[in-house]
């Protein structure tokens, strides 16, 4: 029984470890696309204007 609990924890962690980090990286390239739309949306506001 304790074999099969530590066989489950110490190939579960790893993976879930994995995905809270992929989680953290998509959040971090949201807001990186986001600001981006933003800047090009104040670059064209100023070619607009004359």
């Amino acid at each position: 029984m304790r074999d099969t609990v530590w066989s489950i924890l110490l190939t579960q962690t790893p993976i879930a470890l994995a995905c809270v980090w992929v989680a953290w990286e998509m959040r971090g390239v949201h807001r990186a696309l986001r600001d981006i739309a933003r800047h090009l949306g104040r670059l064209a506001d100023r070619q607009k204007d004359p």
